[in-house]
């Protein structure tokens, strides 16, 4: 578990079971920093807060041989 703060810019985390994108944009609301995330799974963005806690889980793909390959999430 991490800060979203914590996170570098095209990282993949899971924030209420529902899995994102870290963008570089960023926006000030009620004196508080907010990043824009957006949904793996259908595109569309939500602004979080930097205090927000999410989960780096480990992320796999299958490439063309069917072989499982984890997704590097530095």
């Amino acid at each position: 578990m991490k800060y979203i703060e914590e996170l570098k810019y095209g990282n993949l985390f899971s924030h209420n079971n529902s899995f994102f994108i870290l963008t570089s944009d960023f926006r000030v609301h009620n004196n508080k920093t907010q990043h824009r995330c957006i949904s793996i799974v259908n595109g569309n963005f939500k602004w979080l807060d930097s205090d927000t806690i999410v989960e780096k889980p480990t992320f796999f793909y299958q490439d063309n041989e069917n072989n499982l390959k984890e997704l590097k999430n530095e």
